[in-house]
């Protein structure tokens, strides 16, 4: 990948929802790795003088929230860079951990049309996507179903 292009994709993760929340970015062969902190005490141990309470933390990470992450974000960067193949993120909170792998050729199935195709200046991103997947909770729904998984991370010994 051109030095040009991967500052260019750094940059797009860099205004991802819940950024202050990424602890690391990995990017290869065509495949985007993005993982949260696993909770407070791991992003608090990575900033020094962290702006963000523990109550702020918990607070943001909402089931809602969590979910239009999982849908919204792969779709945005798969759609912005049609060089990529797959994105993965995985996001811990608290006594689950939830994680999304979307490629591209499973997600252009599944929508019927290239995501790559939509574009925030006609609108058809919004109209497509966003308002169809992000913001409808039973389409939401859908998308998790195929793409996503929820794990507990309790201890069960």
């Amino acid at each position: 990948m051109k030095d040009e292009t991967l500052r260019s994709l750094e940059g797009y993760i860099g205004n991802l929802v819940g950024r202050t929340f990424i602890k690391s970015v990995a990017i290869e062969n065509g495949v985007v790795n993005i993982f949260y902190f696993s909770d407070y005490e791991d992003y608090k141990s990575n900033n020094e003088n962290p702006l963000i309470t523990e109550i702020d933390y918990d607070d943001y990470f909402t089931q809602n929230k969590i979910d239009k992450i999982l849908v919204g974000e792969p779709a945005r960067i798969l759609r912005q860079f049609p060089y990529l193949n797959n994105v993965y993120i995985m996001v811990p909170h608290k006594t689950y951990t939830f994680d999304v792998s979307v490629s591209r050729e499973r997600l252009n199935s599944f929508l019927g049309y290239k995501i790559e195709s939509l574009s925030v200046y006609d609108e058809s991103w919004r109209e497509k996507f966003a308002d169809m997947f992000i913001y409808n909770k039973g389409n939401r729904n859908r998308f998790l179903l195929e793409f996503s998984r929820k794990y507990s991370t309790e201890n069960n010994s």
